[in-house]
């Protein structure tokens, strides 16, 4: 086990200095919540800490905890961010190990080598090495330990022929239980588990209660409220009661538990003006595209982009999707025939399945993305260790030269994924040379553009950050993000005009993102218009009432205007709300009052 978590480390390795990435930068790097480790309690009664900007709120308080505790031991420091990342990977890697250990023993090396293949397949590098992305491998540990904490119960209970200890299997129950809370309080594709463990034991165990004389169906009914049952319904009663105590805290601390969203938003399958159907049954048959596309990139990981910029099939327009469908509904129909020879491919590949459905049926920002591939891929990679172990088994078993060959071929699978893995880590290195991959991959897409223009500007290559800009706007000319990024470029070139321009159909298109105000202030404060600049500041303040530096700008105008009283309310406002405000520090310090 800990050559698994060596070599995931190591493939991994020059993935330590990446710098942080699109969401990084309002998740963690300007995040100031997560720089005081008292602020810990306050991330499971307020979601709004969980970004910078107010309006990306979203309940994960223990993902909030995991980076305020890497926070207070190194800062923004970039290292120990990846690091933690990367273990938590080498002891998923571990876990799948052990899970699939259980299901084929005792074919171990196999499942070492599957293993592998899952800790070194280039697919997991987005979830990995973007760290906004510990929500997926972070919750996947938890999802991990919840699953093989309750079959190790079941083990200790009907499998093992020792006697059976009470006191075991009470503790593993309670840790798999355990383990799902804290798995929902990372990344709501948790909720997916109670239905894996329901299928789990119906396929693996309710068979073995039938054996001998048929049961009857009330017989069969009291064996499903039995804990002594093999498949007793009744041991998955508390995992129902944690999702429903869940989804009130949820609601009660978002308003919403997004359970109903899907509900809510969908309506009758009907043309509607402009012939436009529902936006969620648009996305939700584009989910099928994905899941095959998912399949197609575990196993030939090549084409890797942080942006698959796919557009929503249209039903009307898009006739490929009837092969789609056909294809998937054939897949299905296999899987389904094979559990009579393997139930286990049946039930790995429901995995795969089951924990997609979170992102198939509620629609997100995007349809495809190659961190939701990281849960789901543990199916696969059991569904390949079956298939490995029926091809050894039927034409390798007992024939040493095929056996040497046939494992010196998972071998190379495995160095083949970890050069792979190791150069796409070169692609994550910073901003500039991660969307200038997603670019050339992604032609036609605004984000892309959007974000190597942020590339371009870590490198001072203005002119270039501009045209990149622009371009993103021609793709999409209704995203506010862009014109707000192409006027900070304006106004580092000394365009203040044009910059002003740029804020203001930022604005216009997302009146209730704070940073643009601020912003616009900046521009009017240049240009000493400080009475246009305290309107933006306060604007800012008024949509974000802990926007550190609004305050600390709107303590600079009174600065200059000599208002000292003001600027230091200003200021100790700032520093109040983000200690580390270093701009102002410097000036309370300055003024002499800085307590």
């Amino acid at each position: 086990m800990l050559i698994i978590f060596l070599w995931v480390f190591l493939v991994y390795s020059n993935a330590l200095s990446i710098s942080f990435h699109f969401d990084d930068n309002h998740h963690i790097e300007r995040n100031f919540h997560i720089r005081k480790l008292s602020n810990i309690p306050s991330f499971f009664k307020y979601p709004k800490m969980f970004s910078a900007n107010p309006i990306a709120k979203m309940y994960r308080p223990v993902l909030l905890t995991s980076y305020a505790i890497n926070y207070s031991l190194h800062g923004n420091n970039v290292v120990g961010f990846h690091a933690v990342n990367i273990a938590l990977h080498g002891l998923n890697s571990i876990l799948v190990f052990l899970i699939l250990l259980y299901f084929f023993k005792p074919y171990y090396l196999i499942c070492f080598l599957v293993a592998l293949i899952y800790g070194v397949n280039p697919v997991n590098t987005e979830a990995v090495n973007l760290l906004s992305s510990r929500s997926d491998v972070l919750s996947t540990t938890f999802f991990l330990f919840s699953f093989y904490f309750y079959v190790k119960s079941k083990v200790e209970m009907f499998e093992n022929e020792m006697p059976v200890s009470r006191l075991k299997i009470i503790f593993f129950y309670i840790g798999s239980l355990l383990s799902y809370m804290l798995g929902l309080l990372t990344k709501v594709v948790v909720i997916t588990l109670p239905l894996i463990l329901i299928l789990y034991d119906y396929m693996f165990y309710e068979k073995a209660e039938s054996k001998g004389e048929a049961l009857g169906i009330m017989q069969r009914l009291k064996g499903f409220f039995t804990v002594n049952s093999r498949f007793s319904l009744i041991k998955h009663l508390p995992f129902w009661i944690v999702t429903v105590l869940y989804l009130l805290l949820r609601r009660a601390v978002m308003g919403s538990t997004g359970v109903m969203n899907v509900v809510n938003k969908t309506k009758p399958l009907v043309l509607a003006v402009g012939d436009q159907i529902n936006r969620t049954y648009l996305y939700q048959l584009s989910q099928i595209k994905a899941t095959l596309v998912y399949l197609k990139l575990w196993f030939f990981p090549v084409g890797l982009t942080v942006d698959h910029h796919v557009k929503l099939i249209d039903i009307f327009k898009d006739n490929y999707i009837w092969y789609y469908i056909l294809a998937f509904i054939v897949l299905l129909s296999l899987v389904v025939l094979l559990y009579k020879k393997d139930k286990r491919i049946t039930f790995f590949f429901a995995w795969f399945i089951i924990t997609l459905l979170p992102t198939s049926l509620l629609p997100l920002n995007t349809v495809m993305a190659e961190k939701r591939i990281y849960l789901s891929g543990i199916g696969i990679a059991g569904v390949v260790n079956a298939l490995f172990i029926r091809v050894y088994l039927r034409y390798v078993m007992k024939k040493g030269v095929l056996y040497k060959l046939f494992i010196t071929l998972i071998i190379i699978i495995v160095f083949i994924y970890s050069v792979g893995t190791f150069a796409r880590n070169r692609v994550w290195k910073d901003e500039y040379s991660l969307w200038s991959d997603a670019v050339k991959k992604s032609p036609d897409s605004p984000l892309s553009y959007q974000m190597l223009g942020e590339g371009y500007m870590l490198k001072g290559e203005l002119n270039k950050a501009i045209n990149a800009f622009e371009r993103s706007i021609s793709l999409n000319p209704r995203d506010g993000r862009v014109y707000n990024s192409l006027g900070i470029a304006f106004y580092r070139k000394g365009l203040f005009n044009r910059a002003i321009d740029s804020f203001k159909k930022a604005k216009f298109l997302s009146p209730r993102r704070s940073e643009i105000y601020n912003n616009l202030g900046n521009v009017y404060y240049k240009l000493k218009d400080y009475t246009d600049a305290i309107d933006m500041y306060n604007q800012a303040i008024k949509i974000n009432p802990e926007f550190s530096h609004a305050y600390s700008n709107m303590g600079n105008v009174f600065f200059v205007k000599g208002d000292r009283d003001k600027a230091i309310y200003y200021y100790k406002k700032a520093v109040e709300i983000d200690p580390t405000n270093s701009g102002a520090i410097k000036y309370l310090k300055r003024l002499s009052s800085y307590e």
